[in-house]
């Protein structure tokens, strides 16, 4: 005759195999049911291509420079875009930029504020054939005399 905890043990030990199981199967479930989203990545990098060093102050006139970058992943090829504005006055552009899906392309991109003050840098990215940009960024800039 064996113990009563050999038994209790024994059924404790089916049910958690039974929940990890049953935990897997729907894991499993919810990610094959998630509908897959086309997007695209639109980042910038500072002048060594990591997410930081942005230039943050600047002289009225000196130009600085960003590398801005793409990642298609729609799906398809798409054609895109880039637009560089300074307190909404045009700066810089790129494009047209051609990628396929799962391509990226990066680039370095130049502004030069020309007044005193905070000020807004936007980058805008379109996908051909748009007027309203897809993405947008921004750098915080402050300008000294």
């Amino acid at each position: 005759m064996q113990p009563p905890y050999r038994s209790l043990s024994r059924a404790l030990t089916v049910i958690l195999l039974l929940v990890l199981a049953g935990t897997v199967i729907c894991f499993i479930c919810v990610v094959a049911a998630k509908p897959w989203e086309p997007l695209t990545e639109f980042y910038l990098l500072g002048p060594g291509g990591r997410a930081e060093g942005y230039p943050s102050t600047l002289k009225v006139g000196e130009p600085a420079e960003v590398i801005a970058g793409i990642v298609n992943r729609q799906g398809e090829t798409v054609v895109y875009e880039v637009a560089v504005a300074v307190r909404g006055v045009s700066a810089d552009g790129w494009g047209p930029v051609v990628l396929g899906d799962g391509e990226r392309a990066e680039r370095v991109l130049t502004f030069t504020p020309q007044g005193a003050g905070g000020q807004k840098v936007e980058f805008f990215l379109y996908r051909q054939g748009e007027d309203m940009p897809y993405r947008s960024l921004y750098l915080p800039v402050n300008v000294r005399e």
